[in-house]
Order: C-alpha cells, then structure tokens, then sequence
C-alpha cells in the first residue's frame, strides 16, 4: 500500500547522512554545554549573566531537539527548533556586542514585562483580564491548563512589579514603557533605538543572508504556510504530495545546527573565557570543521 509516511524507509534513506552528521552536532552541544558549565561557575555576580548564559541555555536546548528530530529523519520539523536556536545566537551576539549591561538589562526587564502582561490577563478584575476575557468569549476561563487564581495572579504580579522598582531596572523600565505606548509588546532589543525586528536584528549581525535565505524558509514552516514545498511534480504535469520525512535538506539541517552551536559557544568563551579561545579553535578546525567539510559535499535525493 503507497504512504507518505514510512519511518523504516525514511531512517534507512538517511542513514549515511546521520551517520556523519550525528556525532558531530552531539559533539557540539556536548561542548556547547561544557562550555555553559565553566562560564556558570566562574561568571562574575550579576543580572547581565542572564542575558548572556540563557540564551546560550535555549540554543543548546533547541539544538539537542534538531538532533533529536534529525536522527529520526524528522528534516522539516527539525527547522522549528533550529530557527528558535538561531534566534536565540542572534540575542546573544547583540548583547555582547557594546552596551552590555543595558542591553542585558533590555533583555531581564522585557522578561519581566510580559510575565506581568501575563499575570494581568489572568485576573478577571483587571482591565487586560476582561479584555482576555472577552477575547475568549468567556466571562471565566475555564481549561484543563492550571490557571493561577485571582490571588496567585496579583501576588506573582505584585512582586514582579517591586523588581522592576530596582534602581538598575527603573531606566529600562520606563524606556520599555515608551516604547511600548507605541507598539505593543517590543521586542526587547529594539529598546533604546535597537533594531525594531528580527531582521533588521540579523543584517547589524552580519546574518542577514542566513536571515533572508533560510529563516524566511523556516518562518514559513513554522506557520504553515509553504504550501510549495509540500507538493512536488507528478506525472503528466500533475502535482503529486511529498512524503513526510523527506530527507531532502537533512545536512543542510546539520551544517547549520553546528554552526550556530559553535558560534554561540564562541562568543561566550570569548566574555568569560578569553584564554580558552585558541582551544576553542583548536578543537573546531580538528574535530568539527573537518565534518562539516564532509557533510558539506553529500548530495542529496529526494523523495516522492
């Protein structure tokens, strides 16, 4: 019986792909995560570590899903994890890049922002609870999502509001607030004159071609909407549908899964641990870079 869906097939069309590609990105996230264990335990006091050691936290973590998702032939929704990581590097780099303790400080208090935002949704008295509330064409939510009481919404509420009456967090407050009263929800790198989105984010990176060439791709995947790549041409000029797990792109997946591993680990070698970095070096051309340059010449067929 014909089936777009034959995971036996999928793992064994990809087999001499993974086989490259496995160790390496496992190699990376393991090094990504010792190197989050050394910079954690020697970081200097401080807020601004958050901005900087988090981001480093969710790439691993979204890079560890891709591989997950890969070594199961899973190419296509492998992107959604990827694009979350590549995002997170992206945060990461531009705090590291000047201002830092402002723009970490951005980054700890738009946190702090929306969980308030949140907070306020939940409480039925509030104004952002009723519009919630009728948003949802319900007077109360009701869900099998454990929702914080009224009581719980106002005390988290409360006590998120006192830290933002920080000295260090008053200035980012209210800049996010000014910001905010003309669009709502900023991104928290747009505060004090940053980059108003992801792309802009990405071009002042130097990102701008992976932006434009391959997020805009997983962007679309993300929200369902690449309707081209889920057909292919059929016989006769008809359009026939793409097997799910087709491995077309799987070490394409991989080449950019490592070198966003190897970038963000870079950088935060380079704040925290800045004698680390000709090992760093040393270990990529020896161990990663080699890989890569194999994975890089793997042609690919696809599937129909």
């Amino acid at each position: 019986m014909n089936t777009i869906l034959e995971r036996d097939l999928a793992t064994a069309q990809t087999a001499s792909i993974r086989d490259l590609g496995k160790p390496v990105l496992q190699a990376v996230i393991d090094y990504g995560v010792g190197v989050f264990e050394r910079c954690s335990h020697t970081a200097p006091d401080g807020d601004a570590n958050l901005a900087i050691l988090m981001p480093l936290h969710h790439a691993l973590e979204m890079l560890d899903g891709v591989e997950v998702l890969l070594d199961s032939s899973c190419v296509v929704a492998a992107r959604t994890p990827l694009r979350s990581a590549f995002e997170a590097s992206l945060g990461l780099r531009y705090v590291l890049r000047s201002d830092l303790n402002r723009r970490a400080m951005s980054y700890v208090v738009t946190d702090l922002k929306e969980r308030i935002d949140w907070y306020e949704e939940m409480d039925p008295d509030t104004d952002a609870g009723l519009r919630f509330r009728k948003d949802m064409g319900v007077s109360e939510v009701t869900s099998d999502f454990p929702f914080p009481t009224p009581e719980e919404c106002r005390s988290n509420a409360a006590s998120l509001q006192s830290l933002l009456q920080r000295e260090d967090f008053k200035g980012v407050s209210e800049e996010y607030d000014a910001v905010a009263r003309k669009r709502k929800r900023p991104a928290w790198y747009s505060l004090f004159g940053g980059p108003s989105n992801l792309r802009e984010l990405a071009i002042q990176l130097g990102e701008g071609d992976n932006y434009l060439i391959l997020y805009r791709t997983w962007s679309r995947t993300t929200h369902a909407a690449d309707l081209y790549r889920q057909l292919t041409g059929g016989a006769n000029g008809t359009a026939s549908v793409r097997v799910i797990r087709n491995p077309l792109g799987i070490s394409t997946v991989y080449l950019h899964a490592c070198n966003v591993g190897v970038e963000s680990a870079r950088v935060v070698l380079e704040h925290y641990r800045p004698g680390e970095l000709k090992q760093h070096a040393k270990w990529f051309m020896t161990e990663v870079n080699p890989r890569l340059k194999r994975l890089d010449a793997v042609e690919e067929r696809e599937s129909v």
